[in-house]
């Protein structure tokens, strides 16, 4: 009986404090737009109107109109200004009737206002009734406190009806999803009503209500299985995907992302399911992109990436092994491509949606999370690493030449690079020293096809731009490094010759280009230039670090003299931008090129201060010989820009 009781002023309750306010809000809110409706009409009429007033006393016989070009126009003007008239919302309907008809009556009828005689109407101060104050402390606040009067109410009389046992652990369930349930049927309608805003923030309360329903059955009574949890929350995320996709709300959205991703932590369990949480996560991250391809809603994206990596945390912290290696790195995979087809949907999408350039950023940073996920689980071993090296640089020379970011090659070099350096510096089995020079050498000649296909589609007089001269150089020099590091604890005996052999082969690439790319191949030369005075040095065992720098800062030196110009007599946008671009690349060029000369002195500077060894010339040795290097390499640059002073601006440059 008590229960019973309860029951009824439950009801009586929420009757009084929300079903009636939200009625009659509804009733105001359709009264409110009929009469703004009629205020429209009544506005239209009186502009009708107003134009006869002008000739109260004309006979029938004078009011016959003469079609003499003017009646047209007049009519024109008239249906513009009752078009004008009824858009308007602001109209009073206090507008008035002067002159001499100012008595209160016209043709019968009271009149509710005055004519000036001029044919023009006055109209009284304008009232917005969408923004008028008292509408929103009305309609809205009030509204609003409410709903969470309600809410508190409700939650003080539940929590007092389980503390007193009133409601069964079963009934409490159900009571909880025929809320959540109530919330999204009482939401929509609302949506269809008009009142969008109020019915989505319902809707999603139905949502939240429905998840904590499912996890109190799970977590808190244990009235289900985790597997009928977790297919009633992906039900409730399949829900509220739908609703988000039908009105085009991204707040559903983000709210469906959410809760997609949270459903496997609020199920939990105690034991390992890789494969169905990772494949989940996919289906998760497809409906995502099937919403930005749909919508374009960056938010989703970027909230989608960032709980797949929290989700993966939580799931390595607790159950990786190395023997599921492989089968993390295939989803870490899937993943990754699902992620950058989001990035890609955005950056394409025109107009670009709000927030999409941040969001592009942010999704771009997910194959540098993927490499060092990547190089943290192959860690030491050896032919993994080298295939898994290999394959990630034929995917980035893809993904830049597809993309048109030139900047990737350099990036995909150095992400590549360093690590296989560190590791060929740390190999000690035999056995896997051919597959390490090997590897280099793959990376090598990828990079070098890499870039002459990006170049291959350039006119053959562009200039070439400041990303494709530091991949040349950086691409050159890549070989011979990972090589010289790899051969100095080993094989020093055969770092002079390679290095020759390197010298070599880039002047060979160079006198190959000079006809296909002659934008390109004096950069070989350069190249080939730095590896011969870094093979003299090492086969007299010379200062090779200073050697190489001042030789590197020379070639970058020489590269920003050549650096082509506008051709004269252009004035359009274009070669502006031409211009503004050479100035960029030239800049950037000759920096580099200080740089490297202030690293090569101070390298030069150390080596000599060091004692000579015993036995060594004093003037014709290996030391004044780098030093003439060094030396000779900025007197080269030196009077090259004495030559050529119109590309840096002059003397005072110089």
């Amino acid at each position: 009986m008590t229960l019973l009781i309860g029951l009824v002023f439950l009801g009586a309750f929420l009757a009084v404090a929300f079903i009636l306010p939200v009625l009659s809000f509804l009733r105001a809110s359709r009264a409110l737009r009929r009469s703004e409706a009629l205020e429209r009409e009544l506005a239209a009429l009186r502009a009708l109107v107003a134009p006869l007033l002008t000739r109260p006393h004309e006979s029938p016989a004078a009011a016959v109109v003469v079609d003499d070009g003017t009646s047209s126009a007049a009519s024109s003007e008239w249906a513009a200004t009752v078009r004008a008239l009824s858009a308007d919302r602001r109209t009073s309907p206090t507008a008035t009737f002067g002159g001499e008809f100012a008595t209160g009556t016209f043709d019968g009828e009271g009149a509710t206002g005055t004519f000036d005689g001029k044919g023009a109407t006055t109209t009284g101060p304008h009232i917005s009734h969408a923004d008028a104050l008292e509408e929103r402390i009305g309609a809205r606040w009030l509204l609003y406190a409410g709903i969470g009067a309600l809410v508190l109410g409700v939650s003080y009389f539940i929590k007092f009806a389980f503390d007193n046992g009133w409601v069964s652990e079963p009934l409490r369930v159900l009571i909880g999803l025929l809320a959540g349930v109530a919330l999204l049927v009482v939401g929509q309608r609302f949506v269809r009503s008009g009142l969008a805003f109020f019915g989505h923030a319902l809707s999603g309360g139905g949502i939240v209500v429905l998840y904590v329903a499912i996890y109190a059955a799970l977590h808190v009574y244990d009235l289900i299985n985790p597997t009928v949890a977790f297919a009633g929350m992906a039900g409730v995320t399949l829900v509220a995907t739908a609703l988000a996709d039908r009105h085009r709300m991204q707040a559903l959205g983000a709210l469906a992302v959410a809760g997609g991703f949270a459903t496997p932590m609020l199920v939990g369990g105690g034991r390992d399911a890789q494969v169905v949480l990772c494949t989940y996560m996919a289906i998760l991250l497809a409906g995502t992109l099937a919403l930005v391809v749909r919508h374009g809603w960056a938010g989703a994206a970027a909230l989608a990436y960032v709980l797949t990596g929290v989700t993966w945390l939580a799931w390595s912290s607790a159950f990786y092994t190395p023997a599921a290696w492989l089968r993390t790195l295939l989803f870490l995979t899937l993943h990754l491509a699902l992620v950058i087809g989001m990035s890609l949907v955005l950056r394409r999408r025109q107009p670009p949606s709000v927030g999409a350039p941040p969001t592009v950023w942010l999704l771009l940073t997910a194959p540098l999370v993927y490499h060092a996920v990547a190089l943290v689980i192959l860690g030491r071993f050896q032919g993994r690493l080298l295939v898994y090296l290999l394959l990630a640089t034929v995917a980035g020379l893809s993904a830049s030449y597809h993309a048109g970011w030139r900047w990737a090659r350099p990036v995909v070099l150095l992400l590549v690079a360093l690590p296989l350096i560190e590791w060929m510096s740390a190999l000690h089995l035999p056995r896997w020293y051919s597959g390490a020079i090997v590897t280099a050498c793959a990376v090598y000649l990828l990079h070098l096809a890499g870039q002459w296909r990006d170049l291959s589609d350039d006119p053959a007089d562009a200039p070439l731009p400041l990303a494709e001269i530091v991949h040349t150089h950086a691409t050159g020099l890549f070989l011979p490094l990972a090589l010289y590091v790899f051969f100095n604890d080993r094989f020093a005996w055969w770092n002079p010759p390679m290095v020759t052999a390197a010298a070599l082969w880039n002047a060979a690439l160079a006198g190959l280009l000079r006809r296909r790319t002659p934008v390109l191949w004096w950069h070989f030369l350069t190249l080939a230039a730095t590896l011969a005075a870094i093979a003299v040095s090492e086969w007299f065992d010379g200062p090779v670090v200073a050697i190489g720098w001042a030789m590197e800062g020379a070639a970058l030196g020489w590269a920003a003299l050549r650096s082509p110009d506008v051709a004269a007599g252009r004035d359009d946008a274009a070669s502006r931008d031409d211009v503004a671009a050479g100035l960029v690349r030239r800049t950037w060029l000759l920096r580099g090129s200080l740089l490297l000369f202030i690293l090569a002195a101070f390298r030069l500077v150390d080596a000599l201060i060091q004692p000579m060894p015993l036995g060594s010339w004093p003037i014709l040795n290996t030391r004044t010989l780098a030093a003439a290097l060094v030396v000779g390499a900025m007197a080269w640059l030196a009077a090259r820009v004495r030559e050529e002073p119109a590309h840096l601006g002059g003397a005072a440059t110089r």
